[in-house]
């Protein structure tokens, strides 16, 4: 579908709702792919685990 969400519980809820409102429809196969997103409105020196 291409919509972002804050986290992947998030993702998997909009999608039983989303199952639960359109039954016509069948989801054999699922996939969530989790991305790391950086912030780019901190001041300052970036952290250790923080990815440039």
């Amino acid at each position: 579908m291409g919509i972002k969400f804050a986290c992947v519980p998030d993702a998997e809820k909009e999608v039983t709702i989303w199952t639960s409102t359109h039954f016509h429809h069948l989801i054999k196969n699922l996939n969530v792919l989790s991305v790391a997103e950086k912030v780019e409105k901190r001041r300052g020196r970036p952290k250790k685990d923080e990815p440039r």
